[in-house]
């Protein structure tokens, strides 16, 4: 019997030891459960604080989508009214280029009359130019002949003045007695 009670304290013993650490491996494990939780409540603040920014955010965004459409519907009308200007645009293009085609065949016209009157204006700039050189030529020619004339009226004045003086020499010879029967003095 002590076997047995020896035995049976000793299995109390063991089992208490065996249930000490069991309760201490619960507490060990509620405490890191405590501790996880803790986390896990602090987690779940956090998403439900950025499920809250989502929210505003999404409401914000069909706030903004809402205003997109509008801005799409006030578009689109733009964008009809821009066609049909385009259409009239491109039907005044298409006038426009038809007188341009105009304009261009006028230019070119006038261009080879322009050709036709720069080659009379060169062939009459060239008469001009000999002209020009002949007159050049002339007055040259009338500077000489000017030259000349004084010379000769020079001339001609001191021919004049030998001439009075001659004259009035041959009639001082002529007034003295002695040649007053010469024929060179008859007339005077």
């Amino acid at each position: 019997m002590v076997a047995l009670i020896v035995t049976s304290l000793v299995g109390t013993a063991g089992a208490t030891v065996v249930y000490q650490d069991s309760a201490d491996d619960l507490r060990s494990q509620n405490e890191e459960l405590r501790s996880q939780n803790e986390k896990l409540r602090t987690q779940l603040n956090a998403t439900r604080s950025d499920l809250e920014d989502a929210r505003k955010q999404v409401d914000t965004l069909e706030s903004r989508l809402e205003t997109r459409t509008q801005d799409v519907d006030q578009v689109t009308g733009e964008l009809e009214r821009t066609e049909n200007e385009l259409s009239a645009t491109e039907e005044e293009l298409d006038r426009t280029t038809s007188e341009l085609q105009q304009a261009e065949n006028r230019v070119n016209e006038l261009a080879r009359r322009v050709g036709n009157l720069t080659a009379e204006r060169n062939r009459l700039k060239s008469r001009l130019d000999s002209k020009n050189e002949t007159i050049e030529g002339l007055r040259s020619e009338i500077e000489n002949l000017e030259k000349r004339i004084r010379a000769l009226e020079n001339e001609n004045e001191d021919l004049r003045n030998e001439n009075s003086r001659l004259e009035s020499d041959l009639e001082s010879l002529c007034s003295d007695e002695e040649n007053e029967d010469k024929e060179e003095c008859d007339d005077y």
